[in-house]
């Protein structure tokens, strides 16, 4: 199959092509730096030159000069112990390296991931979450004051949110950022991705001020320094017009006829697949040295297909395989896009048995690579038959092989559940909702909802994690439910809302989608290992993009507008709303002292309340 160049594979990152010329030509960076020097001989010619008899007279005396020296030596001196003094002792704030007087510096990309809410209920636990996953975190507090003056109030925000973690710290830092105002152009320095867990705080920020316009100007800061980030292809193999491609690195295998050729600007591999005696299959592969597909996300193959059903192969070198079907199209030339968390595992001995218990080529290390392979077969998995029927005859043309790379989430916003339903409903639907579709305190759903608005106008790779009803209690560790549509409620834990955080911001299968999410009630739920990172990616991989929506049956999102205000009769017949009913003590309470909350925290929380029991359908709701 012919690497460009090289047995070795490439790097998965756009490569930079130079230009082929005839005969001795000196490189660009060589000839800019022959200019250059030209450039500054010719300067040095020109430049007239000073010397003492140019001088006026007086400066020619070399007492004046000494008196001059001494005078700039005392000048130098007292600047630089001005520049020594802090500022609260009147000296003059020292800029950062490269920095100017009077101008702040933009921000720069780099590594970590941003935190905002992170002092809130929610955002520690996705502080601890992302250090537990090995990722620099910055933590951003509305006001360090509130811990203390200066450095100490940094540490003492840094304890309180990483209470309880006995994990390393070693890669977190905590900054100060106002969002309810436009931030400082260097704020999100060194940030890549971004962590919204915001939420108004009674008194203080409104749900319009932090869910809305502070989700805004986060957004705005990010424009000024982040690029939006894009799918990255890097060629694997490429057979273009070039006779030396390299064919003698494939070969083919199985017991029917098959075979290879170069016809056209493309590989061409076409032959027979005969009868079960016959083996019922035919393959081709390439045997590589240097291979990794350990940043890829995807397979993507340029062909001309017969109208037959293949099956690409890659086996690694720790012996697992993994088979991945495609279609084709008779007579047409298309781009076959192959997830890798759609390839199959295969048990190590049998050619199409599914290994149930291997774990994904997307989450196993990919970095050696034995082979990759395209196959024909009468056979699909488990000795099921090919659905397309025997490919008895076919001929496949293959332009280029590439590795995908697709974009993670650049922002990760906790929203909210019913925050689309309540745009969907009418007032007639509203009096049969749960109660806070049907109050909408403060506007808050209509606030969430624009924030959300803005994320997905941003340009920004993005994912949107809507949580049921917040609580904060510990429990095992329990399957969660994922949903989209905007249609169920329940209950999630803020530790499970920082897991499907964390792994949203792991894996590019969570890019574009919006979805709630609630802790499942199933006695069979509690299950180790079921809120990590891959077992959460698998349940990504089912989800919809949101500009696929109607493709799958599922509700348009509707347009953001401002909330409306609910009238006081509708907020007195809420608290007796059939549809959710809150006991303490065995008995039924009017008003509620306290409910699950509503997605997004404040720091000023309060878990004084008693605790109470949900009731749905006459029987309690474990919590």
């Amino acid at each position: 199959l012919g690497l460009r160049g090289s047995t070795a594979a490439p790097r998965l990152h756009t490569s930079i092509s130079r230009p082929a010329v005839a005969g001795h030509v000196a490189p660009a960076w060589q000839a800019t730096s022959t200019a250059s020097r030209a450039l500054r001989a010719t300067r040095e010619r020109l430049q007239p030159r000073a010397d003492l008899g140019d001088l006026p007279v007086a400066l020619q005396d070399p007492q004046v000069q000494a008196v001059a020296g001494a005078a700039g030596a005392v000048l130098v001196g007292g600047l630089a112990l001005l520049l020594s003094k802090k500022p609260e002792d009147g000296g003059i704030t020292r800029p950062p390296r490269g920095a100017k007087f009077g101008k702040a510096q933009p921000a720069t990309a780099g590594d970590a991931v941003a935190v905002f809410g992170a002092t809130g209920q929610t955002g520690r636990e996705v502080v601890k979450e992302l250090l537990k996953q090995g990722r620099k975190v910055v933590g951003y507090v509305r006001s360090r004051e509130k811990w203390g003056p200066g450095s100490a109030g940094f540490e003492a925000a840094a304890e309180e949110i990483l209470q309880g973690f006995e994990g390393s710290v070693g890669s977190f830092t905590v900054r100060e950022a106002d969002v309810t105002q436009p931030l400082a152009p260097n704020t999100l320095s060194g940030v890549n991705q971004v962590v919204l867990a915001l939420g108004p705080i009674k008194g203080e920020m409104s749900s319009e001020d932090v869910d809305y316009k502070g989700v805004a100007n986060i957004v705005e800061s990010l424009k000024t320094f982040l690029s939006p980030a894009k799918e990255q292809n890097s060629r694997l193999f490429d057979f273009g017009w070039n006779t030396e491609n390299g064919l003698d690195k494939t070969k083919t295998f199985g017991a029917a006829e098959s075979e290879i050729g170069f016809v056209g600007g493309s590989l061409r591999w076409s032959g027979q697949v005969k009868t079960p005696i016959g083996g019922g299959f035919a393959g081709m592969k390439a045997s590589l040295e240097q291979l990794s597909l350990q940043n890829a996300d995807a397979i993507k193959m340029r062909i001309r297909g017969d109208g037959n059903r293949y099956k690409f192969m890659v086996t690694l070198r720790s012996g697992k395989r993994y088979q991945c079907p495609f279609d084709t199209k008779k007579g047409m030339s298309e781009d076959i896009e192959l997830p890798l968390e759609s390839f199959v595992p295969l048990v190590d001995q049998t050619q199409n048995m599914v290994d149930y218990g291997a774990e994904s080529l997307a989450d196993v290390d990919r970095t050696a690579v034995e082979s990759v392979g395209i196959l024909a077969s009468m056979y699909e998995f488990n000795t099921m038959p090919n659905p397309r029927g025997v490919p008895e005859s076919f001929a496949l043309g293959i332009t280029n092989i590439d590795a995908v790379t697709k974009p993670k989430p650049q922002i990760v916003l906790v929203s909210s559940a019913a925050v689309e339903r309540n745009l969907r409903i009418d007032e007639e639907q509203r009096e049969f909702e749960i109660p806070i579709v049907k109050l909408n305190p403060s506007g808050v759903l209509n606030w969430k909802y624009k924030g959300e608005a803005v994320v997905r106008e941003s340009g920004f790779s993005y994912s949107i994690v809507r949580p049921c009803g917040l609580i904060s209690e510990e429990s095992e560790e329990t399957q969660v439910e994922l949903r989209q549509g905007d249609r169920i409620s329940g209950l999630i834990s803020r530790k499970e809302v920082a897991a499907l955080t964390t792994a949203a911001v792991t894996t590019s299968r969570a890019q574009g989608k919006t979805f709630e999410a609630r802790r499942c009630e199933a006695k069979d739920a509690v299950s180790a290992g079921a809120t990590a990172v891959a077992a959460l990616a698998r349940q990504f991989q089912t989800l919809v993009k949101d500009e696929d929506r109607y493709m799958y049956g599922l509700p348009m999102l509707p347009a953001a507008v401002d909330p409306v205000v609910i009238s006081t009769e509708a907020s007195a017949s809420a608290s007796s709303s059939p549809y959710f009913i809150v006991y303490r003590g065995g008995k039924p309470v009017e008003t509620p002292a306290k409910t699950p909350e509503i997605s997004g925290d404040s720091s000023s929380s309060s878990s004084s309340s008693p605790p109470f029991v949900v009731y749905r359908g006459g029987k309690a709701v474990t919590a």
